[in-house]
């Protein structure tokens, strides 16, 4: 389940999620509320939701639900937009230093740096599958920060790539962990 609240910074997440044929998507322009609603979902479900907001004011209102969601126990994965580290705390609302806003209440934190040709898919899909496990095997489970940096222009633009190094056959070939499907939960390279 992807929770999106939608903004400038992070259209290029939410554009992928909503074109994805198998993501289930719920939107709300209020981040706070938002956060409470996948704090819910996980609660009644187990598995994370993922809450997907843009930079800046909007991640400081997930505080509650994280606050929330880490006494409780309850998994939950938020993928923060960002600006490229050399545009951030420029004073402007939008620009407030994100990394470890949400301090010890996450089981774990990533600054994924801006995609680029430099940056290979394996990483993305090992820092996904790391935030997953993080969320739901941490003893007890608790929500997890994904802080993703994106560059201007945001909007969709046409570029050659390769969607070889994202076939999970490609991805988990030659390593010794395979994902697995656990009873009553998701298994590690699995993201709701």
């Amino acid at each position: 389940m992807f929770c999106v609240a939608p903004g400038c910074r992070s259209s290029p997440l939410a554009h992928a999620i909503a074109s994805h044929p198998r993501a289930r998507l719920n939107v709300c322009i209020d981040e706070r509320s938002l956060g409470f609603w996948a704090l819910g979902y996980g609660r009644s479900s187990g598995r994370p939701a993922a809450v997907v907001t843009s930079s800046g004011t909007a991640v400081a209102n997930l505080l509650p639900a994280v606050v929330e969601a880490s006494l409780s126990g309850v998994p939950l994965l938020l993928l923060t937009a960002d600006r490229p580290a050399e545009l951030r705390d420029t004073a402007a609302n939008q620009t407030i230093d994100q990394t470890k806003i949400f301090g010890g209440f996450v089981r774990w934190f990533f600054d994924l740096p801006a995609p680029t040709t430099d940056v290979p898919g394996r990483t993305v899909l090992t820092t996904a599958s790391t935030a997953y496990r993080a969320a739901v095997a941490s003893c007890p489970p608790g929500p997890v920060h994904l802080n993703l940096q994106f560059r201007d222009p945001l909007a969709p633009v046409t570029a050659p790539w390769s969607p070889a190094p994202f076939s999970t056959r490609t991805f988990w070939s030659g390593h010794s962990y395979k994902p697995q499907r656990g009873a009553g939960r998701a298994g590690a390279g699995e993201v709701s």
